[in-house]
């Protein structure tokens, strides 16, 4: 072989290596822009640098989210004490996670009234974990610091507002006569409910049966050798005596018997991505998707928590009426108030897919109507359209929009509301368990349209309010949109739609349309990718996938255009 030839040869032979190399850098890149794109609220550079800016500028739900990521190390370098500097953060504010945060280092710390305290802030904002952990402390404390009455008041609020642990732990109180008079059939009921919540302990006390549990005052439950003479021990427990958890009143002082209420608060872990959420409007969904679904939505905490006590509440209504006990008179009815595109319609279609699955509705669609579709242009026919609307949402929800636009003095416009109203209340009672009612519109409005009607303000008790969304969570709006359909963005696409967000803020009105907004956004980018894409002459995979900072920018000009 001619030194020539070899030369030659070995010419060909790199180029064909950088090539390779090329190829597979290439599709390296790709794939990780793909996972990137799936992946949903990535714990990227991009992601973090917007993430630490909205905690900087006093945004509670992100110093929160940032708190997570430190502890977790997701997106960040694990930093156990930036991590604490942010809940601190937060809790400064009255954020409920960061009040959760401080009381557990209080607990840690043998700080139990300080503990209660902060505990106590976050049980009023409305946050279960921290009515039951109230519980424990109240339950659990040395003698002269045990109130078991509240300890019964603090599992029951959680248990309503839909935590399984505090549902079986104030089963447990009713059964044993712990902190209130003992009612076993009652007890039973709510243990019941706990195990069909899917709470393990609760499942294995029903499977031991009621009474061992009650003979036993829940020794049973206990993992100690030195029980009191006369413990019968069931054969389960030998096999797994960790499971049993309950502290009876006599062993309440009992060396470690106060440790459950120190376990660190369950937010502490950051849940992973939920990918595809995409499911169509039509679609059934069985009572697990449909409660992931509502935890997957974007902020909202307060919505969630309220839909989640009722939708508990209205499964312990059906499990006393099938075993023949009285019901205390609950409404399902609703009223949501907030403003546009904080989710209202959304929760209404997974409310109806919630009360199906647990038996309230047969069939849980949603209809969903405005007062052009209830009031009559001439006399005679605002009666029949709500008739005709109403007997279309029997057995789901029927969904008013702007409900206070329903009554408008102006005869110029009609002047019916009066009727459509009496009209739905009469038709509301026919059918009292065919149809749920849920009336939404801006929180001033609403509030003075229920003051208005006594008819309406007996029958909708329960006002949830929808919040808007801080300036972070938007920006996981506009996130979740890319990711559900399989787009991304790096940091300087990312920091351009913060300030976007932040411009949008800074000049928002009570019509500020919140998640309408960023769907409005994100379809006015796609069209600007599109357009960019068009002037390319061959594409890649990447450019198809990859938002860039212009497509944002471009976009938020022509919609204030």
């Amino acid at each position: 072989m001619t030194p020539l030839l070899f030369l030659v040869i070995m010419a060909a032979g790199f180029m064909l290596f950088l090539l390779a190399k090329s190829a597979l850098e290439k599709k390296s890149k790709e794939d990780a822009l793909v996972a990137s794109a799936m992946a949903g609220s990535p714990g990227n550079g991009s992601h973090i640098r917007v993430l630490s800016a909205h905690a900087h500028a006093g945004d509670a739900r992100a110093q929160v989210d940032l708190a997570l990521r430190y502890m977790a190390g997701k997106g960040v370098a694990k930093d156990a004490s930036k991590a604490d500097f942010w809940f601190r953060q937060a809790a400064r504010v009255g954020h409920p996670k960061g009040l959760l945060y401080i009381a557990y280092c209080d607990e840690q710390a043998g700080n139990y009234e300080s503990a209660k305290d902060h505990l106590l802030q976050a049980a009023t904002l409305g946050n279960a974990e921290a009515m039951e952990r109230l519980g424990r402390l109240y339950l659990e404390a040395e003698e002269e610091a045990r109130d078991a009455e509240r300890a019964v008041h603090f599992y029951k609020l959680a248990a309503e507002s839909g935590r399984r642990t505090a549902q079986r732990r104030y089963a447990e109180c009713l059964l044993l006569g712990t902190g209130t008079p003992q009612d076993i059939d009652a007890g039973t009921l709510e243990m019941q409910a706990a195990a069909d919540m899917g709470d393990a302990v609760a499942q294995n006390i029903m499977t031991e049966g009621i009474n061992a549990f009650i003979r036993n005052r829940g020794y049973s439950f206990i993992a100690r050798d030195d029980a009191p003479s006369g413990f019968e021990k069931p054969e389960s427990y030998w096999e797994n005596p960790s499971r049993w958890n309950v502290v009876p009143q006599e062993m309440r002082n009992s060396p470690g018997a106060a440790t459950a209420s120190r376990e660190a608060p369950e937010f502490l872990e950051l849940p992973p991505p939920s990918r595809p959420r995409l499911v169509p409007q039509a679609e059934k969904l069985t009572l697990e998707k449909a409660m992931a679904q509502l935890n997957d939505l974007t902020g909202l905490e307060e919505v969630k928590s309220a839909i989640l006590s009722l939708t508990n509440r209205m499964h312990l209504h059906r499990l006393r009426e099938q075993h023949n006990l009285p019901v205390a008179p609950i409404s399902a009815h609703m009223v949501f108030t907030g403003n546009p595109g904080t989710g209202k319609t959304t929760v209404a279609r997974l409310v109806g897919n919630i009360f199906r699955e647990i038996g309230i509705l047969k069939k849980g669609h949603l209809i969903e109507v405005s007062r052009a579709d209830l009031i009559g242009e001439y006399v005679g026919q605002t009666g029949p359209l709500v008739q005709s609307k109403v007997a279309e949402a029997l057995d789901g929800v029927l969904f008013i929009d702007e409900a206070y636009s329903l009554f408008d003095n102006d005869s110029a416009q009609g002047g019916y509301g009066d009727e459509a109203v009496s009209t739905l209340l009469k038709l509301m009672e026919d059918n009292r368990h065919r149809l749920v009612v849920v009336i939404a519109g801006y929180k001033d409005e609403m509030n003075a349209l229920l003051l208005s009607n006594p008819g309406l303000s007996s029958r909708f008790s329960r006002v949830i309010p929808f919040e808007d969304f801080s300036g972070y969570e938007l920006f996981r709006i506009f996130e979740d949109f890319a990711a559900d359909f399989g787009y991304a963005f790096g940091t300087e696409a990312a920091e351009t739609l913060a300030m976007v967000i932040q411009k949008e803020l800074s000049e928002k009105d009570m019509y500020f349309g919140n998640a309408r907004f960023m769907r409005q956004l994100f379809d006015e980018t796609l069209n600007c990718l599109a357009n960019r894409i068009a002037r390319m002459k061959n594409p890649e995979k990447e450019d198809l996938m990859h938002i860039g900072s212009a497509d944002i920018e471009t976009a938020y000009r022509n919609i204030n255009a």
